[in-house]
């Protein structure tokens, strides 16, 4: 659900900190009982005892100030309830109120009034080809905390700026909100617009989209549906949450019987029109964090996928780089090379450390221009 709450109708306590989190750039702000506040900032978790520390009896008053008594009862019956609201006209934010040994925990997360373009993103610019795109499916990838939602956020607003479509969202819970521009955009919130997501997927081709964008496709009844819809003429742009290309196509493919994943591979093949893999790195500043971003265009990676050849599509990749295509550890290794990340933050990033260490040797960097722009560590 999403709410409005005044910032005067908060705890005194919760306001102070909530402004201090957004004037100090913080992406997620921390509350457990007995425990000192905790913001990540650039991707590192910072206690601040300076503002406090809470007991389970006032978290109690913070959670009654944010949840009506119904939702609180989920908390209490379910363990967990996110939500979303708006704070002082300045912000958003995701909340999510659960149980920590009997007691509540509230987790904030930072989300922008605004959606921030590619270029305040530090995006490559090879991004903006996704404007062009009539139909098939793109996947935006990465791990918990990688800025996936900002980035498909960031997509979908070249599309509503530049043509007249209708864009249907269907997230679980709405994060960004889109205004109207050459497009139409109509959202849909699993916790206040359907029963379940499901369902709401059935619903969704009814309604007359051209871009359809799926918060993040989990299941093998997503996938279908994902695919399903681009096969039917619609661009469909989805969040997965894999590590780069390669796994992205074999878990989609690995979720379906082995009956059926000969066809599924066809239908990718064909549909797949590109996958981005992004990990935010701190900067060497510590101003921010900037990303990088794995690069694959389907056109190029099509054969391999029909042929279940798809380990392949990793070398098809970082040979790509004429074509426009990128692995994570090239994006990882030419931000060292600007001197903008640390080779030891760069080290931690990788899943392949061996081959980002031989790029990284010899690497003397030099300083780039520019400030650093907040990314939303969301997942």
């Amino acid at each position: 659900m999403a709410i409005t709450i005044e910032r005067e109708d908060l705890p005194e306590e919760l306001s102070r900190i909530l402004d201090y989190s957004i004037n100090i750039k913080a992406t997620d702000v921390h509350f457990r009982a007995g425990k000192p506040v905790y913001m990540r900032i650039a991707k590192h978790m910072i206690p601040f005892p300076e503002l406090g520390s809470f007991d389970k009896k006032k978290l109690e008053t913070f959670v009654d100030a944010l949840l009506s008594k119904t939702v609180k009862g989920v908390v209490t019956s379910r363990g967990q309830v996110e939500t979303s609201f708006n704070y002082a006209s300045v912000a958003r934010f995701r909340l999510t109120v659960f149980l920590s040994m009997g007691r509540f925990a509230l987790s904030f997360r930072y989300i922008p009034i605004t959606i921030p373009t590619p270029e305040e993103l530090h995006l490559p610019e090879t991004v903006k080809k996704v404007v062009d795109f009539s139909d098939g499916i793109v996947l935006v990838v990465g791990p918990t905390g990688s800025g996936k939602t900002t980035t498909l956020a960031s997509m979908v607003d070249l599309i509503n700026a530049q043509r007249k479509l209708h864009i249907l969202t269907l997230e679980d819970p709405v994060e960004y909100f889109f205004e109207d521009k050459e497009s139409l955009v109509t959202q849909r919130s699993l916790d206040s617009d359907s029963s379940d997501f499901k369902t709401m997927l059935r619903e969704a081709l009814r309604e007359d989209p051209d871009v359809i964008v799926i918060g993040e496709m989990r299941s093998m009844e997503d996938f279908e549906f994902g695919i399903q819809a681009a096969d039917s003429g619609h661009l469909v742009f989805a969040a997965v949450h894999t590590v780069d290309t390669v796994q992205t196509i074999h878990r989609i493919v690995d979720a379906f019987p082995p009956i059926a994943q000969r066809q599924i591979r066809d239908s990718l093949a064909s549909l797949i029109r590109a996958v981005f893999a992004q990990r935010l790195l701190p900067l060497k500043n510590n101003e921010g964090v900037v990303p990088a971003v794995e690069i694959a265009w389907g056109s190029h990676i099509e054969k391999q996928i029909r042929e279940n050849n798809i380990d392949q599509i990793y070398d098809i990749i970082k040979n790509g780089r004429e074509l426009g295509m990128q692995t994570l550890n090239q994006a990882i290794a030419e931000l060292v090379a600007k001197d903008m990340v640390s080779p030891e933050e760069a080290m931690m990033a990788t899943h392949r450390p061996k081959e980002l260490a031989l790029l990284l040797k010899g690497f003397t960097g030099t300083a780039l221009g520019g400030s650093a722009v907040d990314w939303l560590m969301d997942d």
